[in-house]
């Protein structure tokens, strides 16, 4: 079995996860080279480009591509409830609006 690992996409915390990217094209590659060994996926939204976390986001789950579990790290309010809204329109369960775990049935 292969070990799970954190990953991070921001433009400037680590927050301890063993996989950082710090643009959005770098996040979506990292993410699909290493998608079976995610356990977890922070995201940021505002990463410092054009290119929002709410994008990368969009474009992981047209390539189904989003980890089990996603952790919003941004702190954009109005950001973090686009982005909650989007994962729960994908069948994802939060009770903080930061945490959110997909069940499969």
């Amino acid at each position: 079995m292969t070990e799970k690992v954190w990953a991070i996409i921001d433009d400037i915390r680590t927050l301890n996860c063993e996989l950082v990217a710090r643009t959005a094209r770098d996040g979506i590659q990292m993410v699909v080279d290493n998608f079976d060994k995610i356990e977890c996926l922070c995201l940021d939204n505002d990463l410092g480009e054009v290119v929002e976390g709410y994008d990368v986001l969009c474009h992981l789950m047209y390539m189904n591509k989003v980890p089990d579990k996603v952790q919003l790290v941004t702190s954009n309010p109005v950001a973090q409830n686009k982005m909650g809204k989007l994962l729960q329109s994908q069948g994802y369960k939060t009770i903080d609006n930061r945490n959110f775990t997909l069940f499969h049935e």
